[in-house]
């Protein structure tokens, strides 16, 4: 008895509710942890991240009853849900509404991460995650937006690579031999990625095995020895 006493006291002094908190607090709480991490830099988040998390838990309560307790959730909200008396699925709530499946995916990764803070972090949750409904997001966007997103048109293209150059200016910065040597790295990863179109995860596993190198015969025609040997 006296164990649980202090158990509650500890609890009422981080802030927690002893019976629960709405949904709807819960997600005002995530909302205002991820705002103090604001220009944070490195170790936190643009305000238009933030605008983009408040957009995905908006569609969230909208499609949970947003009064009831966070411990109400079960981790299979988003692939069975039941309100006002009709059954549903987040995917199937949020296509009937137009988004696309790219969208519905982050969508989903957001409102995981503010399950994740509630349980590990605010003790209020009975869950850390959701379970995802699977689905080939190929079936449903035929628009082709998801790829326009994410790959770069020419003028941007243009302004990325001119950016790159100046960013290992060494002479203008004053760099180092270290820090120029880190910064042609990340210079040349960035170029790489943003002329081959590969994911961060693609290029990490590449190797040299990958590479094919090819001896071009207009560059050697200066020279007296036969190339072809």
């Amino acid at each position: 008895m006296v164990l649980s006493t202090l158990g509650l006291a500890h609890k009422q002094k981080s802030g927690i509710k002893h019976f629960g908190i709405s949904i709807k607090e819960g997600v005002e709480q995530y909302i205002e942890a991820r705002s103090k991490e604001v220009g944070l830099g490195n170790v936190g988040i643009v305000k238009g991240r933030l605008d983009t998390i408040k957009t995905h838990l908006k569609h969230f309560l909208e499609y949970v009853r947003k009064d009831d307790k966070v411990t109400n959730l079960s981790d299979n909200t988003l692939v069975y849900y039941e309100r006002n008396g009709k059954e549903t699925a987040y995917l199937h709530f949020r296509l009937a509404q137009n988004a696309s499946p790219s969208t519905i995916a982050n969508e989903m990764s957001t409102i995981n991460a503010c399950m994740n803070y509630l349980y590990s972090i605010r003790k209020a949750s009975n869950i850390a995650r959701f379970h995802l409904p699977k689905f080939d997001r190929t079936k449903y966007d035929k628009s082709g937006e998801g790829i326009r997103r994410q790959t770069f048109e020419y003028k941007e293209w243009q302004s990325f690579t001119t950016a790159m150059r100046s960013y290992c200016a060494k002479v203008k910065l004053k760099l180092t031999d270290e820090e120029y040597f880190e910064r042609e790295l990340v210079r040349h990863y960035f170029l790489f990625a943003a002329n081959s179109g590969l994911r961060s995860g693609e290029l990490k596993q590449l190797s040299w095995y990958n590479v094919d190198t090819f001896i071009k015969r207009s560059i050697l025609k200066n020279y007296s020895h036969d190339v072809s040997k």
